[in-house]
């Protein structure tokens, strides 16, 4: 990858406020410009071993290689104000893992036009995403970047984390099982999109 498109892909990944990336490319970037591997690790403030670990990544698969994997970040998932929430779990999230979350929302929910919130995340303006989605009746809309509270997700989020934080789990199998049941079960309830339905949709009052 050009230095030209490195910037692209950390200004990518400040427009869809993943600061994780972001710090993991900036380690990238200072590699780039002559630093050794201790150098650039020291001036985003990580361990040896974690360099060692963030340069194998980027030399295996780039920008997708250093992509936070569930666990840190968030699940590919659907707040459905109308029809059916989708949550998914997803090892990558390319551009082809949010082609297929999309057909999975299109599954769930099989008829009428669907408009999707999303942030700015590089991959949900991808071509073959948005050629997907348009095949499927879903349509985009984007928030500007910096500003998760105007996704009415976010309430949902801020309430599933509460629920998990007392919880021990057994293992990963048992963490997906009760992060799925808890999200269908708290996304039926469209009064987390309240505040955004009375900003932003004012003509779909009836569905509160």
């Amino acid at each position: 990858m050009s230095e030209e498109d490195l910037e692209q892909a950390i200004e990518d990944a400040q427009s869809a406020d993943e600061t994780r990336l972001v710090r993991r490319l900036c380690f990238i970037k200072n590699l780039y410009q002559g630093d050794t591997r201790k150098q650039a690790g020291r001036r985003v403030g990580i361990s040896r071993s974690t360099t060692r670990r963030w340069a194998r990544a980027w030399n295996d698969d780039g920008v997708e290689g250093l992509r936070p994997r569930f666990g840190g970040g968030r699940p590919p998932s659907f707040y459905a104000l109308t029809g059916q929430g989708v949550i998914t779990f997803k090892k990558r999230l390319g551009k082809e893992t949010i082609v297929e979350a999309l057909e999975e929302i299109r599954e769930q929910n099989p008829r009428g036009r669907i408009l999707l919130v999303a942030d700015n995340y590089g991959s949900h303006h991808a071509k073959l995403t948005q050629q997907r989605a348009d095949e499927l009746g879903i349509e985009f809309v984007f928030i500007p970047p910096y500003s998760p509270t105007l996704n009415a997700i976010e309430p949902l989020w801020k309430d599933l984390k509460r629920d998990i934080s007392p919880e021990i789990f057994d293992d990963k199998d048992h963490f997906r099982e009760f992060l799925t049941e808890t999200f269908h079960r708290l996304s039926q309830q469209v009064s987390f999109a309240s505040d955004w339905i009375e900003t932003f949709l004012p003509d779909v009052q009836k569905l509160r």
